[in-house]
């Protein structure tokens, strides 16, 4: 089993982005189990499962890389549970500048490279990654840094 790297502040971070998007879209977000693909599953007034949300928070602006890395395991496995519900997997980030989102596409349309993070010292942090190229994203606002 993999550790977990969840900070308190992390969780800080993406309840600020869930109330966001809840007073933004109009939704619910409701929590998935821990080691879920995604992170919310978003919510109409009548309870209907309108769309999966990732959210993913970054401590750099956005433009401060010209795509967003996400694994492509994520991907695969948020299109499999989206594809079985039939509703659109969003990833929403929030950058130190900026919350936004864009919706998953399929794994195979992605540039890929092996990259990951680094400075935690776990050789599992380093994987096939998919390059989300940053104009592909939909701002939702923009922030002050936390």
């Amino acid at each position: 089993m993999r550790p977990s790297y969840e900070t308190s502040r992390d969780r800080l971070n993406q309840d600020f982005i869930r109330g966001i998007l809840e007073e933004k879209w109009k939704c619910r977000l409701c929590d998935m189990p821990r080691n879920s693909a995604v992170d919310y599953v978003a919510l109409d007034n009548a309870g209907t499962v309108k769309a999966l949300i990732e959210v993913k928070c970054r401590t750099n602006p956005k433009n401060q890389y010209d795509s967003f890395l996400l694994s492509f395991h994520k991907i695969e496995s948020c299109n499999a549970v989206s594809k079985g519900l039939c509703v659109p997997t969003l990833l929403v980030v929030g950058w130190t500048d900026e919350v936004a989102f864009v919706r998953l596409k399929e794994p195979s349309t992605y540039n890929t490279k092996q990259g990951g993070r680094v400075d935690r010292g776990d050789p599992q942090d380093i994987h096939t990654v998919a390059l989300i190229p940053n104009e592909e994203f939909t701002t939702i606002i923009n922030r002050r840094p936390l």
